[in-house]
């Protein structure tokens, strides 16, 4: 039996020693949000007891931030002569078509340095911060051969990139940013090949970078450890527009606003005003001098103030990538956000999304309406307040990164109230590092938290699984690692949790999806009529909205409903009275066997319409065709399971060759965009149908059922 990590190892284990390689350093008072984000983790991380070290280009900012160094080694890198003369007008040239690009002479300063190679030659984890910063995993790789190399990026650039190309008004600048935007793709590609964790803060961020389990979703910590008075009611006609004038970006957004916006709104609303927050230029100011109005505060050290009184604050973007932090920090206060869609990206999850605004006179509309009502503006956003608190939680972040960084579990988390758990959550996984820390804190947000048991079944995983699990273990009222890996496959897996499980009722859903509020209650509840219960599915593809849903139980070639094993809570003893899940059932409909037993042995079923999940598609046509081929295969195996029970519809095997022969109809829709996905599913199942005909009722047979009490004699009874 393998050795699975527990807490008690976790707790003895030595510190990490991480090193930070970073475009400006951890600053105590930033006025940009990937600094903030910086400040957050090496807080974080050096509270954890880690040996940090942090590498920066030496600026004036980062010797100034030597003094704020405080528990971390902060090195800095001498930057290279500046060029002159031809020298120096070709590296403008190339910074300005290649802009993805670490300062110039870092990556050379970086392998001379003997501080430097020191502590990157001991590192455990290298991490290197920002996308302009990942040319360096190259030299890191051979520099730190033993460390685990992650790469955050703080925004996908290349997205940024091509809106920049989309907004150009000259050949020449269109030129500029379509060889940017490549440059940066070519970047991404590069940093997810050579990056053995890609750290993005947004679904969205991750569906636009290459296709790899490697890409891990952090949420910031940008929520409130406090009650903020922002919440309350404010009576002033105040708009607030956060953010730096040294971002391009933002000088755009402000001048859309102050051009096509602000005149709508001063003409319904004469007395409204507009706060600047963030630094700026005097050119800058006075190029708003004539816009009635309109006032610049500069940096704030302290927006608290500002947020309590403004009645909305306006995100006009219009270009730009990544999640807005602003954004954000303005919703987790409970102030109305008026913005684009660009503004409220990866801001969101399936079932909704926040109202944007990209026309000006909408944009207009929306905060004058905010701004002569604001008591009612304040009331609207107190939904998004409570979802902007529990996602971007300092505690949700601590729990998020200890999985990541191999910290130990905090040493204040308290041990979890002695009630008996209410019922056993089992989530069966192979290699799910990359994906079940999403379903985990989607767990810890259920009111029925504190009183469930989860059960992590692990079959077979050679990835950091068991150690990303369990720094959510302070979360429930247990949370248990389950070897699970003697033999390969779901239901195995299953049958493990549900052999470990100590309470009546046991609630599955997978590691790769993601439960909504209200989940454990609702099927906790459905179980005390029926001995099992399915839930509501929506169906996701990462960073986009539910493009379906399951919204009763389904059935299968026209026999009894069952519930899909995403979303299904059983009554424990009935199912191991039927032997639990049948193992022999490999790649579908083994859910759909496993309701059908129990129904034909006297068991009840019902719906939750209140358990909801995101039940996330595979995201490549090819895949989403193979789990239609597997599915067709299966259900020729539950028909010769079950067909002596019930009139099932099942094709024959003249009928199912006939289908497979007339199955060339379906290729001409392979080349079409609109029809490509409902095609290739098509013929994955036509060709799953005729295997599973020859494998099961024409050259072979089929298995016999693998269940708990055959193979076990009861043991589990």
């Amino acid at each position: 039996m393998r050795t699975l990590p527990s807490d008690d190892a976790a707790r003895g284990a030595p510190a990490p020693r991480i090193v930070l390689v970073a475009q400006e350093p951890p600053l105590r008072k930033p006025d940009s949000a990937g600094a903030g984000y910086l400040r957050d983790l090496v807080d974080l991380l050096v509270e954890r007891g880690a040996d940090v070290a942090v590498i920066v280009p030496e600026t004036d900012t980062a010797r100034r931030a030597e003094t704020d160094a405080v528990g971390y080694a902060l090195i800095l890198v001498p930057a290279a002569p500046a060029p002159s003369g031809l020298p120096s007008r070709a590296h403008a040239i190339g910074v300005r078509l290649a802009p993805i690009r670490p300062p110039r002479g870092f990556l050379a300063a970086l392998r001379r340095d003997p501080a430097v190679r020191a502590v990157l030659r001991h590192a455990d984890i290298v991490d290197v911060q920002w996308p302009t910063m990942t040319a360096a995993l190259p030299a890191l790789r051979r520099l730190a051969p033993s460390a685990r190399l992650i790469a955050t990026m703080h925004d996908v650039a290349s997205q940024g990139l091509r809106r920049q190309r989309e907004r150009a008004r000259t050949p020449r600048s269109w030129a500029r940013f379509l060889v940017s935007a490549a440059q940066a793709r070519a970047v991404e590609v590069r940093t997810t090949a050579l990056a053995d964790t890609v750290i993005v803060f947004s679904d969205k961020d991750r569906a636009l970078l290459p296709q790899t389990e490697r890409v891990e979703v952090v949420d910031p910590p940008l929520g409130l450890t406090t009650t903020s008075d922002a919440a309350a009611a404010t009576s002033a006609r105040e708009a607030l527009f956060v953010g730096p004038m040294y971002r391009g970006e933002n000088r755009e957004a402000l001048r859309w606003f102050a051009d096509d916006i602000w005149p709508r709104v001063r003409a319904s609303a004469p007395d409204a005003r507009l706060v600047v927050a963030g630094r700026a230029t005097e050119a800058q100011r006075a190029a708003y001098a004539e816009v009635p109005g309109i006032e610049f505060l500069g940096f704030v050290e302290d927006l608290e103030p500002v947020y309590a009184r403004a009645a909305a604050v306006i995100a006009p973007l219009q270009v730009g990538a990544g999640v807005k932090f602003k954004v954000v920090e303005a919703l987790v206060r409970g102030v109305p956000v008026i913005g684009t869609s660009v503004a409220f990206e990866g801001i969101g999850d399936d079932a909704r999304r926040p109202r944007a605004h990209d026309d000006a006179a909408g944009f207009a509309l929306a905060l004058v309406e905010a701004l002569q009502d604001p008591a009612a503006a304040r009331a609207g956003a107190l939904a998004w307040r409570t979802w902007s608190v529990q996602h971007y939680s300092p505690d949700a972040f601590a729990r998020r990164i200890a999985g990541i960084y191999a910290l130990a579990p905090s040493p204040a988390a308290a041990e979890p109230e002695d009630l008996p758990a209410r019922a056993s959550v089992v989530i069966p996984v192979r290699d799910g590092a990359h994906g079940i820390a999403r379903q985990l804190s989607a767990l810890s947000r259920q009111d029925q938290a504190a009183l469930l048991d989860v059960i992590v079944a692990d079959n077979g995983s050679t990835d950091r699984t068991a150690e990303v699990a369990l720094a959510y273990r302070p979360c429930f009222r247990d949370l248990r690692i389950v070897d699970a890996g003697a033999r390969p496959g779901v239901n195995h897996a299953r049958n493990a949790g549900l052999r470990a499980a100590r309470t009546e009722a046991v609630l599955f859903c997978d590691h790769d999806d993601e439960v909504h509020p209200g989940w454990a209650t609702a099927l906790i509840a459905a179980l005390d009529g029926a001995d099992v219960v399915g839930g509501r599915l929506l169906l996701t593809t990462e960073g986009a909205q539910a493009t379906g849903e399951v919204g009763a139980l389904p059935t299968a070639l026209g026999y009894l409903p069952y519930a899909v094993g995403a979303n299904l809570a059983v009554a424990r003893s009935a199912a191991l009275a039927i032997g639990g899940f049948d193992e022999s059932f490999r790649r579908g409909h083994d859910e759909v066997d496993f309701c059908w037993r129990l129904q034909e042995a006297g068991s009840g079923i019902a719906f939750a319409p209140d358990a909801t999940v995101s039940y996330h598609q595979r995201r490549r046509v090819r895949d989403r065709a193979r789990q239609s081929y597997h599915s067709a295969r299966t259900s020729v195996l539950l028909w010769t399971r079950h067909h002596d029970l019930g009139r099932l519809r099942l094709p024959s095997w003249r009928r199912s060759v006939l289908h497979a022969l007339g199955s060339i109809r379906y290729l001409p829709g392979l080349l079409s965009t609109l029809r490509r996905d409902e095609s290739a599913r098509a013929l994955g199942w036509v060709w799953g149908t005729l295997d599973g005909q020859l494998r099961y009722r024409v050259l072979g047979s089929p298995p016999p059922p693998q269940l708990i009490a055959a193979r076990d004699e009861g043991a589990a009874l």
